[in-house]
C-alpha cells in the first residue's frame, strides 16, 4: 500500500503526505480523531470554553474545521480563564459567541414555553381556525418566534436607552403570557438604562467634565463589577432580578451625594466667576473636588490659591477691587496740590484702601491706586 497520499476531503483528491496541503489535511484528521473530549464542541463557543472535565481544559479558537472556523483545542495554557476571555473577545469569533448565546436562549424558551404561550395566548376561536386553516398557525409561531428572537436581543445585546427605543424593547415587557418571569427582567432593565441616561450620566459629565475614562471606572468599581459579575446570562439574569434594583439605587443615591455637595461648591464660587474663569470639578477616582481657572492654567484644592493668584496679577487698584476678596495696598501719598488731589483712594483703615475718594483735601495722605500690591 501506497503510505505517501492522502485524500484531501475538500476536493476528493489525493495528496503528497510531504506537500503543503496533505499535512494540513493530516492535522486536522489529527484533531478531529483525537481523543480530547475538546474535538466534540467544534462550532460550539459556549460549550467549549465551558468544558473542564478530567484535567482536560477547553479553549474556542479561529481554527479551522473542515473549512469553517471555529475549533475547539484542549488548552496546556496556565491562565485557561484568560485565554478564554481572549477568545470570547477576539473580532473573528465574538459573532459567534454571540449567535450561539442568542440560539441557546432561543431554544430554552422556545422548548419550555413555545407551546403553552401560544395556545393560552389566543381565544378559542382562534383555536378552531388553526385546526382549519394550518397556515394561520404557522404565521402565529413566525410571529412568536419573531419577537423571541427580538427580545432575545434586547435581553442582552442592549447597552444603553437610545438602543433600547431603536429596538422597540418596550414590547418584551409586556410579554408576560410569552416570556413569563422574564417580562420582570425586561422592565428592571428599561428602568436601569433609562435612569442611567436621564439621570447618572448627566450629573457625572457635569462633575467629570470630558475625561469618559475616569467616568468609566467610577461606574464599573461602584456598579458595573458587582452587578454584572456572573459568567453566564442565565445566572446573571436570575441575580438581576433577585436584586430587584436595590444596587442601582444604592449607586444612584451615592452620586446624588457626590453631587449635591458638588452643587455647594459650584455655588460657593458663583459671585467669583463674573471676573475669574474658574470651574469646579470631581476627581471620580478619589472623589474630591478641585478648581480649575480656565484662563491661568491654574487647577487646586483650596479656592484661596486660585483668588490670591488672581489678585497678585492685578496691576492697580481699579483691577484689584473688582472682587470682594481683594484688598490693594497702595502707597501712601500725601496731597500737596492746592485744589486737593481726586479720583485717588483715601487712606482709611475701614475701607483698607479699596474704597474710591472724588477728592482729598490738601495736607492729607492717600493711597496711591497705581503703586502697590493687590493682596487676597
Amino acid at each position: 500500500m501506497n503510505f505517501n497520499y492522502i485524500i484531501n476531503p475538500e476536493t476528493g483528491r489525493k495528496v503528497s503526505i510531504h506537500g503543503k496541503t496533505g499535512k494540513k489535511v493530516l492535522k486536522t484528521y489529527s484533531q478531529l480523531a483525537g481523543s480530547s473530549k475538546c474535538t466534540e464542541f467544534h462550532s460550539q463557543p459556549i460549550r467549549c470554553n465551558a468544558h473542564s472535565e478530567d484535567e482536560i481544559n477547553c479553549v474556542y479558537t479561529a481554527g479551522k474545521v473542515k473549512g469553517e472556523v471555529g475549533q475547539c483545542k484542549k488548552s496546556s495554557s496556565r491562565d485557561i480563564e484568560k485565554s478564554r476571555k481572549s477568545a470570547r473577545t477576539r473580532d473573528s469569533l465574538v459573532k459567534q459567541f454571540e449567535d450561539d448565546a442568542g440560539n441557546r436562549l432561543l431554544k430554552s424558551w422556545k422548548s419550555k414555553k413555545f407551546n403553552r404561550t401560544v395556545k393560552s395566548a389566543i381565544t378559542n376561536d382562534e383555536k378552531r381556525k388553526i385546526e382549519e386553516e394550518e397556515k394561520n398557525n404557522e404565521l402565529l409561531k413566525e410571529e412568536a418566534l419573531k419577537k423571541i428572537k427580538n427580545c432575545a436581543n434586547c435581553a442582552m445585546s442592549i447597552s444603553n436607552y437610545s438602543q433600547w427605543n431603536d429596538n422597540d424593547c418596550d414590547t418584551c415587557e409586556n410579554e408576560k403570557e410569552l416570556f413569563g418571569d422574564d417580562a420582570m427582567y425586561f422592565r428592571l432593565r428599561k428602568s436601569e438604562l433609562k435612569n442611567f441616561s436621564e439621570k447618572i450620566y448627566p450629573m457625572l459629565y457635569e462633575m467629570a467634565g470630558s475625561d469618559g475614562d475616569m467616568l468609566d471606572r467610577f461606574i464599573n468599581d461602584n456598579y458595573v463589577n458587582d452587578v454584572y459579575g456572573q459568567e453566564n446570562f442565565d445566572d446573571f439574569k436570575a441575580s438581576f432580578i433577585k436584586d430587584g434594583n436595590k444596587s442601582f439605587m444604592k449607586f444612584y443615591k451615592k452620586v446624588l451625594d457626590l453631587h449635591k455637595l458638588y452643587s455647594k461648591k459650584v455655588a460657593n464660587i458663583k459671585d467669583l466667576q463674573e471676573s475669574i474663569n474658574v470651574e469646579v470639578y470631581v476627581n471620580l477616582d478619589d472623589e474630591s473636588m478641585y478648581y480649575h481657572n480656565f484662563d491661568s492654567g491654574l487647577s487646586t484644592y483650596d479656592i484661596k490659591d486660585i483668588v490670591s493668584n488672581y489678585c497678585s496679577s492685578a496691576k492697580n487698584a481699579g483691577e484689584c477691587c473688582r472682587i470682594e476678596k481683594c484688598r490693594w495696598n497702595g502707597e501712601i501719598t500725601r496731597c500737596d496740590k492746592k485744589k486737593g488731589c481726586k479720583n485717588v483712594y483715601s487712606d482709611s483703615i475701614v475701607n483698607k484702601g479699596c474704597n474710591t475718594s472724588d477728592k482729598v483735601s490738601r495736607n492729607k495722605t492717600y493711597r496711591s491706586s497705581t503703586k502697590g500690591t493687590c493682596i487676597f
